[in-house]
């Protein structure tokens, strides 16, 4: 995201900030470029002016993700094996994850992907004498596709973590491992908020370059000086800058502003302080934009409608990444995702209705804002 860091000497210097890593149950890799299609279209037949230096960038995600399943596919050995997708038992996003499975099977015919609520796995799923995964009997998995199983709710069957853990030690490979899971939890992300860290991977230089996107970023834990530290930070603090986010994925659990000092009282002796980060809250720059959501009621008159609303827009790039132990087979970036929400609204998700997908217009940085495009959910 962008972060407007407006001070009281005046000047509005913005600059990009990472905001997490999914990884684990990325969506939106065909709904981002159907909307890139829909707006390609839009430009292409009606009166829409852009700047002439303009640059409205493809966007492959559907393609590129797809085509990272097909790579995992391709380095197991057993070509005969399936991809075994893993959902919930009523998805809403579901179109998102056919268009994804089509794809892979239009591009790979040879490809056969199975689709199985992920409870319904603790009966129909075993190991093999090599540690091959089978389901119903015989049908061997060479690649398990998680769209679910990211948060702690979806553990709330009988078994649900010895299952969890039979699909870890078989030999499919696992999108994602749990390690690679892991990755994308917050104190992950504070860890590697330290230049020591980021220089065990990277080069000073390149370790700078990429320190310069982060949040600041607190832990809260109970007994260190680091924790209490940052504790204190929340409990005194900005409210309005700051954001106390759990380590978890599905997104409608932060905690923000005025309700974040309480809520540390709340917990002040408890374990429960472990399961928190306290990070700087983006401050997004705000443009105007036509938003449709999913409560817009079509039947109202359009002339009365007020389309444009002020809007906060947040970019993601998706990437696959195969490895097996230490050694990186592949890691390729496979396009991108623009999501939009009114500004003011704290929750970000498409799915639940509180923003829309957007795409990408490139503009020359001596031009401004251009906000002649739309968004839809």
């Amino acid at each position: 995201m962008l972060h407007d860091d407006t001070n009281e000497h005046g000047g509005s210097p913005l600059a990009i900030r990472q905001v997490e890593v999914n990884a684990i149950a990325s969506g939106m890799s065909t709904h981002s470029h159907n909307t890139k299609a829909m707006h390609k279209h839009i430009l292409n037949n009606y009166d829409i002016e852009i700047p002439d230096n303009a640059q409205v960038p493809e966007n492959e995600s559907l393609l590129l993700v797809a085509q990272g399943i097909i790579d995992a596919y391709d380095s197991y050995e057993n070509k005969n094996a399936y991809v075994l997708m893993i959902v919930e038992a009523k998805s809403i996003n579901f179109s998102d994850q056919y268009g994804l499975e089509l794809m892979v099977t239009k591009t790979r015919p040879d490809i056969k992907i199975i689709r199985r609520v992920f409870s319904s796995l603790a009966t129909g799923a075993k190991l093999g004498p090599n540690k091959e995964l089978l389901l119903d009997g015989n049908k061997e998995i060479a690649l398990i596709y998680f769209r679910y199983g990211y948060d702690p709710c979806n553990y709330d069957f009988p078994c649900s973590w010895d299952l969890r853990l039979l699909l870890e030690r078989s030999r499919a490979i696992k999108c994602p491992s749990i390690n690679f899971h892991l990755s994308g939890v917050k104190k992950f992300q504070q860890v590697l908020n330290s230049r020591e860290q980021l220089e065990r991977f990277l080069e000073p230089v390149e370790a700078e370059q990429l320190s310069g996107l982060f949040c600041k970023i607190w832990s809260i834990e109970a007994n260190t000086s680091a924790g209490n530290e940052g504790f204190q930070v929340g409990l005194k603090g900005s409210q309005s800058g700051l954001v106390l986010k759990p380590q978890r994925e599905g997104g409608g659990h932060n905690i923000f502003a005025d309700d974040i000092s309480p809520f540390l009282k709340r917990i002040e002796n408890s374990e429960e302080r472990s399961q928190y980060i306290l990070m700087e809250y983006i401050n997004s720059p705000k443009e105007k934009n036509c938003l449709l959501l999913s409560d817009d009621d079509p039947t109202t008159d359009p002339s009365k409608v007020e389309f444009l609303d002020e809007i906060i827009s947040e970019l993601g790039i998706f990437g696959s990444i195969l490895a097996n132990g230490n050694e990186i087979l592949s890691n390729k970036h496979a396009g991108y995702l623009v999501r939009s929400k009114k500004f003011g609204v704290h929750e970000g998700g498409v799915a639940s209705g509180f923003a829309g997908l957007g795409s990408l217009i490139l503009v020359d940085d001596e031009h401004e804002s251009y906000n002649n495009s739309i968004y839809y959910h």
